[in-house]
């Protein structure tokens, strides 16, 4: 999946941060995580807005803080993702990557992420987020479209 930056936000890159990886604002829009967060070792996440089992380990590649983290997890679905943020005078970037998406899974994943970084941003910013119905299957042609000829 290519990179994904999100507008702007008014935060500051320590509060965005705070956002990203304090495990009880992680639980408000993604999920609440345990364990030591340290490079090189594993957390536990239980994601908090999917249906049946969502817990997966996951671990900590890279955390450069209040500028970098990357996740990766080896299990059901191989996931490397990061999150760069980048402070600007009129607030923080926010970048995501989701590294090597298989392209035929993208329509499934892609709206998925989407509904995850709004719900990011509404908590940095402190505003609802839009339901699920919104991204899926509402936003599945969009990304099917993006790999349409691969």
């Amino acid at each position: 999946m290519r990179p994904h930056a999100h507008p702007r936000r008014r935060a500051a890159a320590r509060e965005t941060w705070d956002v990203l990886t304090d495990p009880d604002k992680t639980a408000q829009w993604f999920g609440r995580w345990t364990g030591a967060g340290r490079v090189g070792e594993p957390i536990q996440v239980a994601m908090t807005h999917e249906e049946g089992e969502s817990a997966m380990e996951m671990t900590v590649t890279e955390c450069e803080a209040p500028r970098k983290l990357r996740l990766v997890s080896r299990e059901t679905a191989s996931w490397d993702i990061s999150v760069e943020l980048t402070e600007q005078p009129d607030g923080t970037k926010i970048l995501f990557t989701h590294h090597d998406v298989p392209l035929d899974q993208l329509h499934e994943i892609g709206p998925g992420w989407e509904f995850y970084l709004d719900r990011f941003a509404g908590s940095v910013d402190k505003r609802p987020a839009r339901e699920w119905e919104a991204y899926f299957p509402a936003q599945q042609e969009y990304y099917r479209a993006l790999t349409a000829g691969n």
